[in-house]
């Protein structure tokens, strides 16, 4: 089944994203992020309480099950998986199959549960050997490169990307990959951001209505350096995948809606100016009492944006879902 060799282990080191230490100026700072996100999250939470009070009367499970998916502290997080579980948790997995990009296995073992793949691939190998030990959802574990994969010709039913490809430069090459490994009949599940990801960014919405060629560089900046990549619309992911064979067969966004305005200044400017790493939270977050608030935040806010992804109620998201299948009899490889 296999083709090629792993990546190096000075690929996978250089694949790794590490963060500075705060100096005591970024503390001060961080700590007056914390303060203004209470003061945001407290009032939003309490009119969203009274605004759809019904709703909480019967809080899902599925969602609950994600309040502490990334820490408890990080309600947007938690609040991303648990609308992105909506549309994994019933997808069928047929063997051989695969998925790419697990990363600590944490979400996969949330998404999938008892559901099992073949083969699971992470391009930092000792990370995804550590997922392997920890949850057992793949038969085995391999590192590989996404643009050279290392497998045969007509190899999977089933291959899921969890939020891998908006990290892949080279797209054409991935998808070429990725079609010439599945069967036909075959299934691909994707998700990422989507052609809307700066669409609630307030900085970019005034940039936007200003001076729109700022407003592109200033996306350009973002998204160099989180290492984003193929922001593209439903109708660009659908030329893209007919090109290599594929026609789609559900797409969904998430992450939308009235209330994203809110949810990404909480995260795209709070929780990325690294509001929850000052030495002080660290302390304090071991308390009960801080870990009660947060997830009546998570509960206050996430849940009327949850239920407005499951009831299919999104017409726009900073995230999208696809599910896409091999057209029988292509020969596109």
């Amino acid at each position: 089944m296999f083709l090629r060799q792993h990546p190096t282990y000075k690929e996978r080191l250089l694949s790794c994203d590490q963060k500075a230490k705060l100096s005591r100026t970024g503390e001060v700072r961080a700590f007056f992020l914390f303060v203004l996100y209470h003061m945001l999250c407290i009032p939003a939470s309490v009119f969203l309480r009274m605004l759809n009070y019904p709703l909480y009367k019967n809080i899902d499970d599925n969602f609950l099950k994600y309040r502490a998916a990334f820490g408890y502290w990080s309600i947007v997080g938690n609040l991303h998986k648990a609308q992105e579980s909506l549309f994994y948790k019933s997808i069928s997995v047929k063997d051989p199959s695969l998925e790419i990009g697990l990363c600590r296995g944490d979400i996969s073992s949330l998404f999938f549960g008892t559901k099992e793949f073949t083969c699971g691939s992470e391009f930092l190998y000792f990370t995804g050997a550590k997922a392997y030990r920890n949850y057992k959802l793949w038969k085995w574990v391999i590192s590989e490169d996404l643009y050279n994969l290392a497998w045969k010709d007509d190899t999977f039913r089933t291959i899921c990307l969890v939020h891998t490809i908006d990290h892949i430069k080279n797209l054409d090459s991935t998808l070429s990959e990725l079609s010439r490994i599945v069967k036909d009949g075959g299934v691909l599940y994707m998700s990422g951001y989507s052609a809307y990801l700066f669409k609630p960014n307030i900085i970019h919405f005034i940039l936007r209505n200003f001076n729109k060629s700022l407003a592109e560089r200033f996306a350009e900046s973002i998204l160099k350096k989180r290492h984003h990549y193929n922001l593209l619309s439903y109708e660009e992911w659908n030329e893209k995948l007919q090109q290599n064979g594929f026609e789609i067969v559900d797409f969904k966004y998430f992450d939308g809606g009235k209330y994203e305005w809110f949810v990404n200044f909480l995260f795209h400017v709070l929780e990325t100016g690294r509001c929850f790493e000052f030495k002080l939270f660290k302390i304090i977050s071991k308390f009960m009492f801080m870990e009660k608030l947060f997830c009546f935040y998570y509960i206050s806010i996430g849940y009327p944006i949850y239920c407005m992804v499951r009831n299919n109620k999104i017409k726009w998201g900073t995230d999208f879902f696809l599910k896409a299948v091999k057209i029988t009899g292509n020969k596109n490889k």
